[in-house]
Formats: structure tokens, sequence, C-alpha cells
């Protein structure tokens, strides 16, 4: 059994050397595998986000997805009612949103907005609930003010969320605009084929291309870990390139 170990272990160290070098990461990192444990440390550090796996952002997803249990309508409203807390109200308005009732949802979190302006979940989901009832218009400033507190929260959610908002008001020139000034002022991807994905939807295919061009010379030339962990946009945006 041991030496059944021991060569499986072999085995793997070999296949994290080779990826080492066949994609040209540091030295350094051909000698880490080399030590005892190095080439786990080289698996979760590079050879995973390099393949576009990220587990801790991943385990985050795991934990907001598949293991946070749907709270009960009933039970969050007693609860909101005994203790009217603004946790308690959130909560109550998140449970309303899971089971259909936008308008519920949407009163509840305008409500703790106004008192709470600078908390950016809560406004998100109010614009969500609004978006979900087709009061775009109404939404359009909340994800506006996301945008100018944080306008990478969430990966750009908000972001890409505000520029989708403008197409369905009929404003694409400001949608055009805003994911422009947003990839402009970064050095990730995402914004980018963003952009790339407007400007070939409104009939630019010769902007796109130069836009994701541009975006992927320079991620080549980034840092190693933006380059690992902007690996799987880079796919995105080179199997994009091949649609123009």
């Amino acid at each position: 059994m041991h030496v059944l170990f021991a060569a499986l272990q072999s085995l793997f160290s070999l296949w994290m050397l080779i990826d080492a070098v066949r994609n040209q990461h540091p030295v350094y990192w051909r000698l880490v595998v080399l030590i005892p444990f190095g080439e786990w440390a080289y698996f979760f550090a590079i050879y995973l986000p390099h393949n576009g796996i990220h587990p801790l952002s991943d385990l985050k997803k795991l934990g907001r997805s598949v293991v946070r249990i749907p709270i009960d309508v009933g039970e969050a409203e007693s609860v909101a009612q005994e203790t009217p807390s603004p946790e308690n109200n959130l909560r109550l308005a998140q449970a309303y949103l899971e089971d259909g009732q936008h308008g519920r949802a949407v009163d509840l979190y305008d409500a703790y907005v106004h008192r709470h302006p600078l908390e950016i979940e809560p406004r998100f989901r109010l614009a969500g609930g609004l978006l979900l009832l087709e009061r775009t218009d109404e939404a359009l400033p909340h994800l506006e003010r996301i945008v100018e507190l944080d306008r990478t929260w969430h990966e750009f959610e908000a972001t890409f969320e505000l520029a989708r908002a403008y197409n369905m008001l009929d404003r694409p020139a400001d949608a055009e605009a805003l994911l422009t000034r947003i990839a402009k002022g970064s050095q990730r991807l995402a914004p980018t084929i963003e952009l790339a994905a407007h400007l070939a939807s409104v009939g630019d295919k010769t902007a796109a291309t130069i836009e994701l061009k541009r975006a992927l010379k320079t991620y080549e030339r980034s840092p190693e870990f933006i380059r690992n962990q902007d690996y799987y946009q880079a796919k995105r945006a080179r199997k994009l390139l091949k649609t123009f």
C-alpha cells in the first residue's frame, strides 16, 4: 500500500512539474514542486486557477447557492413581526423575493435602503426586484448608485446589470459609454468581453474585434496572478473573437 501511495505521489509531482514547464510558469514554482508537498501548493495556487477553477470563490458561491436553505416565508414573517429589526426585515424581504412576492420584497428593501444608503447588497436586491416587476426606470438609479460606490462589486455584476438596463430602456449609447469607461479603467477581461458583446449586438463587430484583441494583448503582458485569475475569461474572449 505504501509503495502504491509513493508511486501515485511521484506521478502527481511529475504531472505538476510538466504543467509548470509547459505553461512557462516562473522557475521557482518548478523548485517548489520538488519539495515535500510542494506539488499540492502548486496544484491549488497555480494549476486550478490557471484552469479557471478558484477554490475559495467557488466555495463562497457554493455557500450562497447550494448550502443555504431557502427561507420559510411564514417563519420569517413571524420573526419580523415579533422583532422588527433591520436584519429580520431584510431576511423577510429575501424570503418574499425567493417566493416570487416581488412587490412586497421591493417595499421592504426600499425602506431598508433609505436608512442604509451605503450598503450595496440590499440596494442590488431592490434593483433586482424592480427589474423583475419590469420597473426598469426605477431600478436604474439604484444600479447607477452601486456603480458609483463600487464598480467592481461582485465581479462587476451591478455594472453589467446597469448596461443591460440601459439597453432595455433603448439607451445603447449609455450602455456603451459605461462599459467603455469600466473596460479602460480595469485590467480585468470581463468588462471588455461585455463591451465587445454589446458592440457586436449593435452591429459594430469591427470595434468589438479591436477591443478584444487589445484586451487579450494586455492580458498576455499582465502579472501572473492576473493571468491566473482571468484564465477562464481569456478563453471566453478568444471564443467570442472567433464568432466575429
